[in-house]
C-alpha cells in the first residue's frame, strides 16, 4: 500500500477511541505556518505573477483585436477590389461589344463600297469592250471598203485597159466607200 494510507492508519491507532486524531484539522502550529506561507505566496503571486499574466493576456487580447481589425479591413479592401474588377470587366465587355459592332458596321460598309466599285469597274470594262468592239468593227468595215475600192479600181483598170491617175483613183475609192456605206444597214 501507499505511504499516506499507512500514516493515516498509524495515526488512528495512536489516538484510540476516546482521544482520537482529527484528520481534518491540522495542528495549530501547522495551521499558522500554512496560513503565513499561503499569504506570502498569494502576495508574491499578486505582486509578480498575476500582473505579468494579466499583461500577457491583455497583450494577447490587443493582438487578437488588432488582427481582427486588420482582417476586417483586408476583407473590406478585397470586396472593394472585387467590385472594381467586376465593374472593369463589365466595362471591358461593353467596350468589346461596341468595338465588334463598329467593326461589323465598318466591314459591311467596306463590303458595299467594294461591291459598288466592282460594279462600276465591270460596267466600265463592258463599255470599253463594246467601244473597242465597235471601233474594231468600224476599222474592219473601213478596211473592207478600202480593199473593195482597190479591187474595183484594179478591175476597172483591167476593163478600161489603162492606168488611172492616183488622184482620180483616190476619189473613186472614196466615192465607192460612201456608196457602200449608204447601202449598208445602220446596225452594222
Amino acid at each position: 500500500m501507499g505511504r499516506p494510507v499507512l500514516l493515516l492508519a498509524a495515526a488512528a491507532a495512536e489516538g484510540g477511541e476516546g482521544g482520537g486524531v482529527n484528520l481534518l484539522l491540522p495542528h495549530a502550529e501547522e495551521l499558522v505556518w500554512g496560513t503565513i506561507s499561503f499569504l506570502a505566496l498569494l502576495g508574491l503571486l499578486l505582486k509578480v505573477a498575476f500582473p505579468a499574466a494579466k499583461k500577457a493576456l491583455q497583450e494577447r487580447e490587443d493582438r487578437i483585436r488588432t488582427d481582427l481589425e486588420k482582417a476586417e479591413k483586408a476583407r473590406q479592401d478585397a470586396e472593394k477590389l472585387l467590385e472594381d474588377y467586376r465593374e472593369r470587366i463589365a466595362k471591358a465587355k461593353q467596350e468589346a461589344a461596341t468595338i465588334v459592332e463598329e467593326a461589323r458596321r465598318t466591314a459591311e460598309g467596306l463590303r458595299k463600297e467594294i461591291v459598288a466599285k466592282a460594279e462600276v469597274q465591270a460596267s466600265e470594262i463592258v463599255a470599253r469592250a463594246r467601244a473597242d468592239a465597235e471601233n474594231e468593227r468600224r476599222q474592219a468595215m473601213a478596211d473592207v471598203y478600202r480593199e473593195a475600192g482597190k479591187v474595183a479600181v484594179e478591175l476597172a483598170e483591167k476593163i478600161i485597159g489603162e492606168s488611172i491617175d492616183p488622184e482620180v483613183q483616190r476619189r473613186l475609192v472614196d466615192q465607192y466607200i460612201r456608196d457602200v456605206e449608204s447601202m449598208a444597214p445602220s446596225g452594222e
